[in-house]
């Protein structure tokens, strides 16, 4: 705190008055990065394209600030999550959830896109997962075999990977969904 109230030019009591510990101002430095994360509009598609965008916005706002994933990763409580769940459960209802629905749809959507920058923080960018394991080709040679295809995953073509069976899925349920409404 000392440091940021010398960047400031004021004193760290100054800043105990707006804040009440150092999570507190990490919390608003946070939220303060992602105002530059704008819902896209309905001018940007369809509900699904527009999830789609939003994630892959997201992942490139996190990209650019080296610290703020492992923080919402930390954290996913407040204004951040409050945030998220409500452009989920906009989209979702839009998408034709009930408000029930898409609350519970939206929670495990939510927990992927922020488990892919936790992930992201646990692992250095050369580092790989399946590095820990000092003699994989005998202890799991099906997987060393997939081992070598990591080097070529980009997380973002993952992360939207992702998106998209999570829309796929949406998208099933609420078909089938209205074809039982239809039916009965």
């Amino acid at each position: 705190m000392a440091r940021v109230a010398d960047e400031l030019g004021v004193t760290a009591a100054a800043i105990y008055y707006y804040v009440p510990d150092k999570a507190g101002m990490i919390d608003l430095a946070v939220d303060a990065i992602l105002t530059d994360l704008v819902t896209p509009g309905a001018e940007f598609g369809t509900w699904d394209e527009r999830l789609r965008r939003w994630a892959d916005d997201f992942f490139t706002l996190v990209s650019e600030h080296r610290g703020l994933g492992p923080q919402l990763a930390r954290n996913p409580k407040g204004t951040t999550a409050l945030r998220l769940a409500s452009l989920c459960v906009e989209l979702l209802c839009e998408a034709g959830m009930t408000p029930a629905e898409a609350i519970r749809a939206q929670a495990p959507l939510r927990w992927y896109v922020m488990g892919e920058f936790a992930d992201q923080l646990q692992n250095d960018r050369t580092a790989r997962r399946f590095e820990v394991v000092p003699d994989i080709e005998t202890a799991f040679p099906d997987l060393a075999e997939l081992a070598v295809h990591l080097d070529a995953l980009d997380q973002r073509e993952v992360l939207l990977h992702g998106i998209d069976l999570f829309i796929a899925g949406f998208k099933a349920q609420i078909a089938a969904k209205q074809s039982d409404r239809a039916t009965a």
